[in-house]
């Protein structure tokens, strides 16, 4: 059995993370499992719920609030779990085994979370995208915004 390990990316938009997981997967958000009691269960490649183990088992994975399903991950994979905390970030929890194939949807999963934040904020103060995503030869991603301002004479 593969254990879960926490891995730490400064995460704190649901949103975000659903669009992220679609995106570096080539799913839908039909492929997640979402919950706001953070109680969906992580199985393992041999379809064994790794939330019922005791804590100190390698192999435990707590219950979580967004999970990618393992057949949506890879062949002989685990699922994917993101459990919220305390202080309202997410904490991420993939297998040893998986994550070589995370590392390299990785980029892909950050890139459109980052995306999804910008958007958000820029939404939130009104600004509007201008034209298209673009995608310079060194992977960074431009985007242009603007707002209206008009004044009374």
């Amino acid at each position: 059995m593969s254990h879960y390990t926490e891995v730490s990316i400064p995460l704190n938009d649901k949103e975000g993370i659903i669009a992220a997981l679609s995106a570096a997967y080539n799913c839908d958000k039909s492929c997640i499992k979402i919950s706001d009691k953070g109680d969906i269960p992580l199985y393992g490649y041999g379809g064994d719920n790794r939330s019922i183990l005791k804590e100190k088992d390698p192999n435990y994975a707590p219950t979580c609030d967004i999970v990618l399903s393992k057949k949506y991950v890879g062949t002989s994979a685990n699922d994917i779990g993101f459990k919220k905390q305390a202080d309202g970030t997410y904490k991420a929890y993939i297998s040893d085994y998986d994550k070589s194939a995370w590392k390299e949807k990785e980029s892909t999963f950050k890139q459109t979370y980052g995306i999804h934040k910008v958007k958000k904020a820029a939404q939130k103060n009104k600004w509007k995208q201008k034209g298209e995503i673009v995608k310079k030869l060194n992977g960074e991603l431009v985007l242009k915004f603007s707002k209206n301002v008009y004044r009374k004479f």
